[in-house]
């Protein structure tokens, strides 16, 4: 009489290859989605910082035209602020936006007259928003954007301002 002999299965350590490749694929599903809503989500928060920055600058310019009867220019009864170095000086108006020069996500910069202004805040590289482009505000409170950096965009794209 022949004895069969029961067999237990080798004990597997490890994974296959295929169960190796079904977990990368899952993964790089994932990052597929995840990624660009990441990098949307930062650019809304540079945005937001761009935003603060020209509101905040509308704000100190405002308060100089409620105290001096007019905004920072070169005429007699305004004083003589021409250049950003002096603007700053005379309303508190930063170059950027932010708290740390270093770490500035947009460029702030101003054109104006004795009633009127224009603030501007330009990306700062590496960050590029290639759907706002320039954030745009004027004392009249009309904001735009400049998403190709030549011309005035009359309809602003959505989430913008």
């Amino acid at each position: 009489m022949t004895r069969a002999y029961l067999q237990l299965p080798r004990k597997t350590l490890g994974f296959t290859i295929m169960e190796l490749m079904i977990v990368v694929a899952i993964i790089g599903l994932l990052a597929g989605i995840a990624v660009p809503g990441y990098n949307e989500y930062v650019r809304k928060g540079k945005r937001s910082e761009g935003k603060s920055a020209l509101l905040a600058a509308a704000s100190r310019l405002e308060r100089f035209y409620t105290a001096n009867s007019c905004y920072p220019s070169n005429t007699a009864n305004c004083g003589s602020v021409s250049a950003m170095a002096g603007l700053t000086t005379a309303t508190g108006i930063q170059a950027y936006s932010g708290d740390d020069p270093g770490k500035a996500s947009y460029d702030i910069s101003v054109t104006f007259n004795a009633q009127d202004f224009i603030i501007t805040a330009r990306p700062r590289l590496p960050f590029r928003d290639p759907v706002c482009g320039n954030l745009t505000l004027s004392n009249a409170g009309r904001k735009w954007t400049q998403s190709n950096g030549s011309t005035d965009d009359t309809t602003v794209p959505s989430g913008c301002w």
